[in-house]
């Protein structure tokens, strides 16, 4: 799977005008985040959630509301592998930019890194949830 955009937008300056390109949610999206990958079990696909590509592309969340949920701009969650981000731009999201989640109910393979290799968090420096 492939999302690419025409390009990713420039620096986001207080007060700076919005992009005129990309994915802008609207004030009622509820979800999330604005872009979701799911693996395997999670998305019910026949086929391992493999290399997706995520090209030139802005994820502007200045018309979501400031209080109430957050929305991630990009949310990977379960056993993915290999995916690919470049020139991707985060505006205004009111969660987190990229988020990466555990399925700890996944039924096979790496369900969390074996190893870590920072000490600055009993996370190894993801996201902390409940779960670390």
């Amino acid at each position: 799977m492939t999302l690419q955009g025409s390009h990713a937008g420039g620096e986001a300056q207080p007060r700076a005008e919005n992009p005129v390109v990309g994915i802008r949610p609207l004030p009622s999206f509820t979800g999330d985040a604005v872009v979701e990958v799911l693996d395997r079990q999670l998305g019910g696909s026949s086929r391992p959630a493999n290399a997706q590509r995520i090209f030139t592309l802005t994820i502007d969340g200045s018309d979501l509301p400031r209080s109430g949920a957050e929305i991630d701009g990009i949310r990977a969650t379960g056993q993915i592998q290999h995916l690919q981000l470049r020139d991707v731009h985060f505006r205004s999201v009111t969660g987190i930019g990229i988020n990466t989640r555990y399925n700890f109910n996944a039924t096979h393979g790496p369900r969390r890194p074996s190893a870590c290799t920072t000490t600055a968090s009993p996370c190894c420096g993801l996201v902390p949830t409940a779960s670390c």
